[in-house]
């Protein structure tokens, strides 16, 4: 994503401000989002070498992932194909839109 797809900053900040409204959206059903490339993206700069900072990447991405119990993609990318097929393989729900996730605050205070 973004350095590695040739986005340009403009495309990446986009990218990132949708990856930010969905991880809330997220969040106001009750769930926890993690982003992995918030992760990854924090450690980029102390990486020599774009290869090295692909594989960061992916594998940051992919950590995270095998901790959560699904997936929720607003975009797609090699990456996210990746992850994709992780959660399909271990039979995890994969969304494709926020409207998908389910609401667990239901008789819960909103948050």
């Amino acid at each position: 994503m973004g350095r590695f797809s040739g986005a340009s900053e403009e495309q990446l900040s986009e990218r990132l401000a949708n990856i930010a409204e969905a991880s809330l959206g997220v969040y106001r059903k009750g769930h926890t989002p993690l982003v992995g490339v918030h992760q990854a993206y924090s450690m980029l700069d102390l990486i020599d070498g774009t290869e090295e900072q692909v594989g960061m990447v992916a594998g940051v991405c992919l950590g995270l992932a095998a901790h959560c119990d699904a997936i929720l993609h607003i975009g797609r990318s090699s990456g996210v194909d990746q992850e994709i097929a992780e959660f399909t393989g271990r039979g995890r729900p994969v969304y494709a839109s926020l409207d998908e996730v389910p609401d667990t605050t239901e008789g819960a205070a909103a948050r």
